[in-house]
């Protein structure tokens, strides 16, 4: 059963935020989640819930995540919004994002990538695992410019909305155009105590 590319986000009744942790890792594909939800008379209208996609366009290319999780570690003094969006299935890929924010809890702005050293400034990538005979520095392409923009933050649901673009970069030099980018309902989970 292939993986649905929406999910649900649910904190109010902890019977639904166990669920969507369980699918969070994997171990529910949101197909069976949804029709768990539904049976139960709990479907998104119903809870309120809301709905968290990440997609873009990769060369023209349609590129729908899985699944998505994010955090919101401190980096030294400095917030910052951890996100990564996962596909699962073959081949699989990923967009990771490292978004220095204002304060955690404004983190509406324009984020340019590129801008200065990834300890200081928001930076982004794309990983395309092409198997076992590929080279990971090949499948590795950092933005070498565009922007996340995040326009929408929802501080009851801890969750962040947007969009993204930009040309990532390979060692090589191989770049990736990314267009069309967007986020909607990024639930952004506590940072791990160390």
């Amino acid at each position: 059963m292939q993986t649905a590319t929406m999910k649900i986000s649910v904190y109010a009744n902890h019977g639904l935020s166990i669920a969507h942790r369980w699918h969070r890792r994997g171990l529910f594909s949101g197909t069976l989640l949804i029709a768990l939800l539904t049976s139960a008379g709990m479907c998104c209208a119903a809870t309120g819930a809301a709905l968290e996609t990440v997609t873009a366009k990769i060369d023209g290319h349609a590129w729908v995540a899985s699944r998505v999780l994010a955090t919101a570690p401190q980096f030294g003094a400095k917030p910052v919004l951890s996100v990564t969006a996962f596909v699962d299935a073959k081949p699989a890929s990923h967009f990771t994002f490292n978004i220095f924010v204002p304060a955690a809890d404004r983190p509406i702005g324009h984020f340019a990538f590129g801008a200065g050293a990834p300890t200081v400034s928001t930076h982004g990538g794309f990983f395309a695992n092409a198997g076992l005979d590929a080279d990971p520095m090949q499948d590795n392409y950092s933005f070498s410019d565009g922007a996340i923009i995040i326009d929408a933050s929802d501080a009851a649901a801890h969750s962040v909305s947007g969009t993204f673009f930009g040309t990532a970069k390979n060692h090589s030099g191989k770049q990736l155009i990314i267009s069309e980018g967007h986020f909607t309902n990024v639930t952004i989970e506590a940072a791990a105590k160390p």
